[in-house]
């Protein structure tokens, strides 16, 4: 049986600016959609063998690639919590978990 998501605050600002971004630089919101059905398949892989993920250095994270983002999370009992889904095309020292 699979867990539950939670997004954390930071990783929703993440994904609203991530579909923002290729709304406005598509002018259209067909990729955006794409993307978050794309990231959704994956949580469900997630949900299924929560340890897929490559653990880190931050704590109790790990991280799922997934094209070109990087999605930061953590195990707690039951739940999913996704921390930060991150654009790895980005400045690194910007990046904070």
């Amino acid at each position: 049986m699979g867990r539950i998501v939670i997004w954390s605050a930071p990783a929703q600002k993440d994904i609203k600016e991530i579909t923002t971004y290729w709304n406005i630089r598509n002018k259209s919101n067909t990729y955006s959609h794409k993307l978050r059905s794309i990231i959704r398949d994956k949580l469900d892989i997630i949900k299924i063998f929560p340890f897929i993920g490559i653990q880190t250095d931050h704590q109790d994270a790990r991280c799922f690639i997934i094209s070109d983002y990087k999605l930061f999370y953590v195990i707690k009992d039951e739940t999913i919590i996704v921390l930060r889904l991150w654009d790895t095309r980005q400045n690194p020292e910007k990046f904070k978990l």
